[in-house]
């Protein structure tokens, strides 16, 4: 829930703006080729209306001990909120 003194940033950093979704891919560490790929949509194909969440993570990922995570968002809409 948003309160007076919570920024848009911040609630994109805790992945709980309420007029977004947000999803993450993951894979391999320093062997990952699909970091900058979006999630794919219902046929498989990277969905461009995805964006990189930028204020979670280190600028949109993070990496692990055995993987790296890119962090994305993109504004509800009618159809994806069902």
């Amino acid at each position: 829930m948003r309160t007076p003194t919570t920024t848009d940033a911040e609630l994109h950093a805790a992945m709980r703006h309420p007029d977004f979704e947000y999803r993450t891919t993951e894979g391999p560490r320093k062997q990952w080729d699909d970091v900058d790929v979006p999630p794919a949509d219902d046929n498989g194909d990277p969905d461009p209306t995805w964006e990189r969440n930028t204020d979670a993570g280190r600028d949109g990922w993070d990496r692990f001990d055995y993987t790296e995570e890119s962090y994305w968002r993109r504004r509800k809409t009618p159809a994806t909120e069902k």
